[in-house]
């Protein structure tokens, strides 16, 4: 996000920003807008590193043309205009661009800026601990995010926005850019992209996020930005009168309000050491009915990940335009409001700022783990946080498995035969873990195998013709958010189908090859439209979501047989997650 959107109409967050810059900078002088004259240079700055958007007009309504980075120059093209607010907007050029800056962010240069420009432009020291296969946290954006770009660069496309303190793997890099500004390639929520190294922090395997849940399994910790709840004296949702020093949560889903001093829903929330459980009475911020805690083929709000509430979506990626439920400007990621006596004395915040959540509601111990099936009781069990069997391993007994050299796993026959009856590589790809017990976080257990396409299940207590299912992967890989949003009902035709159960269509080749690839049983409902991935080499595929996994169309590989797919999904989030390294380029 840029300086000069949200931020700039929080007057007192510019104030106090613009105090702290007049009193920690030297190199800096205070200016007036009068001061800008025609033909002067000036400098981004104080924007925590979020930059400044340069936009068409002298206004907040008016369209972004980039964001300016921390410390860039500009020059200034004319006088300053005031808009009905009292914003001053100063006419500047950036590069080849001409718009329009809040003056809030802009300092006159000097020859001693010199100094403190060169040190920002090396990149901060922390870069040189990161390195390929390294997990880095995002660090240092003061809240905002950083912005993942497609290509190494300010003037690259974004991607998406990762919050502070999002984990993402670095699997490529690192490069300079003209403005000697370092940059590594990244994997962040599966989308490849580049991002800037002064906000990525190595985790030496160490990372302050909560550990990723496995594939296709939901997790109930979660990083989430809080507000301080305040109201005192107003009534909660659920009829408690709100107290000076009150202790208890709101969450933006009325499905998980608590009774009026109740406890049937509660939350852990630790912050820098503390922590503390409260329950939840009342209902916010911003939406009622973002149960974000849940696993995403639930959710209300389609194409989020677990964990990810819809207003930081809105706020940070332009999710539903960038507004909330009700459609208002979303001016905040917040997806938890604390009340008064929680927030200061409990965990001694003092402002707005990210916390770490479980859901206890979420959370259960299974009763008893179940029998493992004949002839396979020796299948290991591989508890919540920790790493599924994916290494290498000889093969066994070839009267209960087959065993798979290219990727040295065991595949048990049980699941041998159902891989063949329904597509083998071409659907399921290869096995990339053994054949395991998973214990869920909510207490649930399952027999699971990874296949570079597809989760498969084994339920020994299910009919026959039940008992093996995919897993809904689909639900779980990132898409472009309009590619998510339901299109208008229609009539079918012999080129486009409409599915009521999903809302969405399938059209040609796509169409024709669910048809004869199993369609239902074995890809499930279309869950999004069709839509263009370019990769950094030039290429560019067509795809589709489906519940259990991701068709793509190649161009390149036309009248080959080939063209279309299915996309390595487990793959990539092993990779993500940091259970696999990354792959090459």
């Amino acid at each position: 996000m840029g300086k000069g959107s949200r931020l700039g109409k929080k007057r007192v967050l510019v104030c106090l920003a613009l105090c702290s810059l007049l009193l920690c900078t030297t190199a800096l002088s205070p200016v007036l807008a009068t001061d800008f004259a025609p033909g002067g240079i000036a400098l981004v700055s104080g924007t925590d590193g979020d930059g400044l958007r340069l936009r068409d007009g002298p206004s907040f309504a008016a369209a972004t043309l980039a964001v300016m980075p921390e410390g860039a120059e500009v020059r200034v093209t004319g006088t300053a205009t005031i808009d009905t607010e009292g914003n001053v907007w100063i006419p500047v050029s950036y590069g080849d661009l001409a718009g329009y800056a809040l003056s809030d962010f802009l300092a006159l240069s000097s020859d001693d800026d010199a100094p403190a420009r060169a040190q920002q432009a090396s990149g901060s020291s922390a870069a040189t601990s990161l390195g390929v296969g390294v997990t880095a946290q995002v660090s240092g954006t003061d809240g905002q995010g950083l912005n993942v770009r497609q290509q190494p660069g300010y003037g690259a496309t974004v991607l998406t926005v990762a919050p502070e303190g999002a984990a993402m793997l670095v699997i490529g890099g690192p490069q300079v850019d003209g403005q000697s500004i370092t940059w590594w390639q990244v994997s962040y929520n599966g989308l490849v992209g580049w991002a800037q190294a002064d906000y990525l922090r190595a985790t030496s395997g160490e990372s302050a996020s909560p550990p990723p849940p496995l594939p296709g399994s939901p997790g109930a910790t979660f990083r989430v930005y809080a507000h301080r709840l305040g109201l005192v004296g107003q009534v909660t949702a659920n009829g408690h009168v709100i107290q000076e020093n009150d202790r208890f949560v709101a969450l933006p889903c009325a499905c998980v309000l608590s009774s009026n001093g109740g406890n049937e829903y509660q939350v852990l929330i630790e912050y820098k050491g503390r922590s503390v459980v409260l329950p939840v009475w009342d209902v916010g911020p911003w939406n009622i009915d973002d149960n974000y805690w849940d696993p995403p083929e639930k959710r209300r709000w389609k194409g989020l990940p677990q964990g990810t509430p819809q207003a930081a979506a809105a706020y940070f990626s332009d999710y539903n335009h960038g507004r909330d439920g009700k459609g208002r400007e979303v001016k905040s990621p917040a997806g938890i409001d604390i009340a008064d006596g929680a927030f200061w004395h409990d965990l001694g915040m003092t402002e707005s700022d990210w916390v770490t959540i479980t859901f206890l509601w979420m959370v259960k111990a299974p009763a008893q783990l179940p029998a493992a099936p004949s002839g396979y009781e020796d299948v290991p069990t591989v508890n919540p946080g920790n790493r599924p069997p994916l290494d290498p391993v000889p093969a066994k007994d070839p009267s209960r498995y087959a065993y798979f050299p290219e990727t040295g796993h065991n595949v048990p026959k049980l699941l041998m035969d159902y891989w063949s009856a329904n597509g083998g590589w071409r659907v399921f790809g290869l096995p990339i873990s053994e054949f395991f017990r998973e214990v869920r976080v909510d207490g649930a257990v399952r027999f699971v195998q990874y296949f570079e396409r597809a989760i498969l299940t084994y339920d020994p207590a299910a009919p026959a013709a039940e008992a093996i299912q995919p897993v809904p992967i689909g639900y779980y890989t990132s898409a472009p958010a309009d590619a998510w949003v339901p299109v208008a009902p229609f009539e079918d035709s012999a080129e486009r189908w409409y599915f009521p159960e999903s809302g969405h269509s399938l059209s040609f080749g796509f169409k024709q090859y669910w048809i004869d690839h199993g369609g239902q049983h074995t890809l499930g409902l279309p869950i999004t439209e069709e839509y263009r991935v370019d990769l950094p080499d030039g290429r560019w595929y067509t795809a589709q979501l489906f519940e259990y996994g991701r068709l793509e169309w190649w161009p390149d590989q036309a009248g080959t047989g080939r063209e279309i797919t299915h996309g390595l999904l487990v793959v990539e989030m092993l990779r993500e997650a940091g259970w696999l390294p990354p792959g090459p380029g």
